[in-house]
């Protein structure tokens, strides 16, 4: 790390310039967020069992882990009235990120109905 300058001068340049370069990085980084949110894409990290699709841009379901599948069951298993204990034993979900699975279980369902997961 550089040493901070020992002059005020120096030191309140730096700082202003620093300063500046750090407000536009957050400029540049909101701006791509509305950017997305424009589009419908989606943001940041994807959910359990989803996945970004090649574009980067869509949460689509997660084929090659596995954990898509797992997601399924823990909505079958909610909606046959079973605990959220009982769905993370039989799972190894935990329980909050199975609440979150069941939150989401439009968005899952959706996915497993456009023929996505084989």
């Amino acid at each position: 790390m550089d040493e901070p300058p020992e002059d005020e001068l120096t030191f309140r340049v730096q700082r202003a310039v620093e300063s500046d370069v750090k407000r536009r990085e957050i400029e540049k980084s909101q701006a791509a967020m509305t950017a997305r949110e424009q589009r419908g894409d989606d943001h940041g990290r994807p959910p359990f069992g989803l996945c970004y699709d090649d574009e980067g841009r869509q949460w689509v379901a997660d084929r090659e882990s596995g954990e898509f599948a797992t997601a399924l069951e823990v909505i079958r298993l909610r909606k046959a009235n079973c605990s959220w204990r009982e769905i993370a034993d039989e799972t190894g979900v935990n329980r909050s990120t199975a609440r979150g699975i069941y939150d989401r279980r439009d968005r899952y369902l959706e996915e497993a109905e456009s023929g996505v997961v084989t």
